[in-house]
């Protein structure tokens, strides 16, 4: 699986923090809508994220991960 550069995912920190911002002041005089749309856009930036940083583990370390606590 491909992992997103150092930069990229800076970037994608940085317009999170952004859009925030921008929520918090559309949130005080923009339509509903507007809130709505950049809800989804900071939504689609998260999960950009957590979708190319997952771990590639071995089938063992998945095991672990997995059945961690439940060993007798």
């Amino acid at each position: 699986m491909t992992q997103l550069s150092e930069q990229v995912t800076i970037s994608l920190k940085e317009a999170q923090n952004n859009l925030r911002e921008a929520l918090g002041f559309a949130s005080k005089s923009e339509e509903p809508r507007i809130n709505i749309a950049i809800s989804q856009i900071l939504e689609a930036t998260e999960q950009i994220m957590k979708y190319y940083e997952k771990q590639i583990w071995t089938f063992e370390e998945a095991m672990r991960h997995r059945f961690n606590g439940f060993n007798s």
